[in-house]
């Protein structure tokens, strides 16, 4: 499970950084080199990431157009509920999480 969930980690990280908008220039901003993590355990070397940032920026989150997401809502437990973006695998994902 440690191995899948390294794997799963890393493409995503890569993903976010080539794809996203946001993370290369958050990631750039901050000097961090993403060819230097290499698993979970160096997930402290990246910058925290707030709520304030994915309010202000919630569209250069995004790895795709729109027309491939559904929008979803937390639930504002800590005052303003967050609007995001899902694509169809992550919310399967999510409901087999919920699920188990």
């Amino acid at each position: 499970m440690q191995e899948l969930s390294n794997v799963r980690f890393l493409r995503l990280l890569n993903k976010a950084y080539s794809q996203s908008a946001f993370y290369k220039k958050y990631y750039d901003d901050y000097g961090i080199d993403i060819q230097k993590i290499k698993s979970l355990d160096d997930l402290n070397i990246l910058p925290v990431i707030r709520k304030e940032h994915i309010r202000k920026y919630c569209n250069e989150f995004l790895t795709s157009g729109k027309s491939f997401l559904t929008k979803g809502y937390t639930s504002g437990t800590s005052g303003t509920p967050l609007t995001v973006f899902r694509n169809y695998g992550a919310v399967i994902e999510e409901n087999a999480y919920l699920w188990a």
